[in-house]
C-alpha cells in the first residue's frame, strides 16, 4: 500500500518538541498574522460601501439591492473555476496576486473620490471583481492551511484563524463606524487596501515547499475536472453529510437570516440598541466557540463535537418565533439565544473544515473545497430570496419558523455512525 495522506504530513511536519515550544509554526504564524489584519481592514469595507452608496452617491434601495447581488453571485458563478485553478498552480502565488489584485481596486475608491468621479457605476465594478477573487482566495487559502501544519493541528491552526475573524466580526464594525467618522468611508476603505498588501506581504515572506500541480487533469475537458471534485464528497460519507447537511442548514439559515432583524425590530419591539447588543454577544460565543472547540475535540472527538454543534445551533433558534413577555426578558433570551448559538456554529464549522482538510488528498483539495464553498455559501442567498417571497403570503413568523424546522432537518444528515466516531 502506498502511503497515507496523513504519514506524508508527519513526514513533512515541524519536530514535536519545536512545535510544542512555539505553538504552531513560523510559517503558520506569518500566515494568521496577515489573515487578521486582513480581516479587519475588510470589516472596514463591509461597513464603508454601504454607508459610500447612501450618503455620498444617495443610492436608492434598488442600487443596494445590486450591491448585495453582485456580492454574492461569484461563488456560485466563479466557485468552480477557482476550484480548478487553485489545483493546478501553486496555491501561495494565488493568494498573493489575488491580495494585490484586491489592493488595486479597493485603491479605485478614495482615488475617485478625491478625483471627483467616485459614482454607483464605480462600485457595482469593485464590488463584483473584489468578490470574485474573494472566491478564489477562500478556495486556495483552505487548500493551502495543511501544507503548514501536521494533520493533528490542522484544527488548531482553524481555531487560531476562526478567532480573528470572530473578533473582527465584534468589533470590527465599531472599529469601522470610529474610522469612517474621524476620515471619511473613501479614505476609510484605502486601510483595507493597505492591509491586502499586508497580508500579500506576509504570505511573500513564508517559506513552503509545495507539490508539483499537475499541469494535466484526469479529464480533457475542465467540467470533468470539476466533477471529480463531486464524485469524492459523494463518495466519502462524511464529505456526502456535510455537503447535504451544510447545504439544507445554510439554505434553511439564509431563510431565518434575512427576515431576523425585520421581525425582532418590528414584531417584538427591541430598539435597534437592543439588537445590536444581541448581535454582538452573538460575537462573544463565537469567539468563546472558537477557543473551546480543540479542548472539546480532544474530550468527545471531532465527530461527536460536530454533531453537537451544529444541532445545538438549530435547536437554540426554536423559541424565537414565539417568545413574549416583558422587553427584558424578550432581550434576554436573543441575547442568550445569539450567544449559545454561535458557539455551537463555531464548533460545528471549524471541525468540518478540518476534517475536510485531513479527509481529502492533496491534488484535489481545490475542487472539493471549491464544491463546498458553492454548496455551503452560494446557497444562502437563495433562501435569503425564498423568505422574502413567503413572507409575503404565510408572514414573517411561519416563515421564520420554515426556516428553523428546514436546519433541524439538516442536523438529521450528519447522525451517522462514520462520523460520530471521528475523534
Amino acid at each position: 500500500m502506498g502511503t497515507t495522506l496523513d504519514e506524508k504530513f508527519k513526514k513533512l511536519s515541524m519536530p514535536r518538541r519545536l512545535l510544542k515550544q512555539i505553538g504552531l509554526s513560523r510559517q503558520f504564524s506569518l500566515l494568521w498574522t496577515g489573515q487578521t489584519i486582513s480581516t479587519f481592514g475588510s470589516m472596514i469595507t463591509g461597513t464603508s460601501m454601504g454607508l459610500i452608496a447612501v450618503l455620498v452617491l444617495h443610492a436608492l434601495p434598488f442600487h443596494l439591492g445590486i450591491l448585495a447581488f453582485l456580492e454574492a453571485v461569484p461563488v456560485l458563478v466563479f466557485g468552480p473555476l477557482a476550484g480548478l485553478i487553485v489545483d493546478r498552480v501553486p496555491r501561495r502565488p494565488v493568494l498573493i496576486l489575488v491580495d494585490i489584485g484586491r489592493a488595486l481596486l479597493l485603491a479605485l475608491i478614495p482615488l475617485a473620490a478625491w478625483l471627483g468621479l467616485l459614482r454607483i457605476d464605480l462600485l457595482y465594478i469593485v464590488i463584483l471583481l473584489t468578490a470574485t477573487l474573494s472566491v478564489f482566495f477562500v478556495v486556495a487559502y483552505q487548500s493551502f492551511l495543511p501544507h503548514l501544519l501536521p494533520p493533528e493541528q490542522i484544527l488548531e491552526g482553524n481555531s487560531r484563524l476562526g478567532l480573528s475573524d470572530a473578533l473582527a466580526e465584534s468589533v470590527g464594525p465599531t472599529l469601522a463606524g470610529a474610522l469612517i467618522t474621524l476620515i471619511g468611508a473613501p479614505v476609510a476603505i484605502a486601510l483595507d487596501a493597505l492591509s491586502f498588501l499586508v497580508s500579500a506581504l506576509s504570505l511573500g515572506l513564508m517559506r513552503v515547499p509545495e507539490p508539483e500541480r499537475m499541469r494535466r487533469m484526469t479529464s480533457r475537458r475542465p467540467w470533468g475536472d470539476f466533477l471529480e471534485g463531486i464524485e469524492v464528497i459523494w463518495r466519502e460519507p462524511v464529505l456526502r453529510a456535510s455537503a447535504l447537511g451544510g447545504m439544507l442548514h445554510n439554505f434553511c439559515g439564509g431563510t431565518f437570516a434575512a427576515l431576523y432583524t425585520l421581525f425582532v425590530v418590528r414584531e417584538l419591539g427591541i430598539t435597534p440598541l437592543g439588537l445590536g447588543l444581541a448581535i454582538s454577544l452573538g460575537g462573544c460565543g463565537a469567539i468563546l466557540g472558537t477557543m473551546l472547540t480543540p479542548w472539546f475535540v480532544r474530550r468527545w472527538g471531532s465527530g461527536r463535537v460536530l454533531i453537537a454543534g451544529i444541532l445545538l445551533h438549530a435547536c437554540i433558534s426554536i423559541w424565537t418565533p414565539w417568545i413574549t413577555g416583558a422587553s427584558w426578558f424578550v432581550l434576554a433570551f436573543l441575547c442568550a439565544s445569539q450567544f449559545v448559538g454561535d458557539i455551537g456554529y463555531q464548533a460545528y464549522a471549524l471541525n468540518m473544515l478540518s476534517l475536510r482538510q485531513r479527509l481529502v488528498e492533496e491534488r484535489l483539495q481545490g475542487r472539493v473545497h471549491a464544491c463546498m464553498h458553492v454548496l455551503n455559501n452560494g446557497i444562502a442567498p437563495l433562501g435569503a430570496l425564498l423568505a422574502g417571497a413567503l413572507a409575503q403570503f404565510i408572514g414573517v413568523r411561519l416563515t421564520l419558523m420554515l426556516g428553523i424546522v428546514g436546519m433541524l432537518l439538516a442536523t438529521l444528515c450528519f447522525l451517522r455512525r462514520a462520523i460520530w466516531r471521528l475523534r
